[in-house]
């Protein structure tokens, strides 16, 4: 069985605040499994949220530079 991850756990790992993973979750770039009244974050759904901060990174810089033209 997969390992799953608590929101406070994400948060230590990206080395952000718990509320900031709770925003990633609303935004539905990070996926949770609801358990009772809780929600886990499978460690495959957080290797996958870091890998599409990278492919978006880039695309971020390329926004900000087209707002200085």
């Amino acid at each position: 069985m997969e390992q799953l991850l608590t929101i406070e756990e994400v948060a230590e790992l990206l080395q952000m605040a718990p509320g900031f993973v709770e925003q990633q979750i609303r935004m539905d770039y990070l996926e949770v499994i609801k358990i009772g009244n809780e929600a886990r974050i499978e460690a495959s759904a957080y290797r996958q949220y870091l890998e599409n901060c990278k492919a978006m990174t880039p695309l971020v810089g390329q926004e900000r530079l087209a707002a200085v033209d």
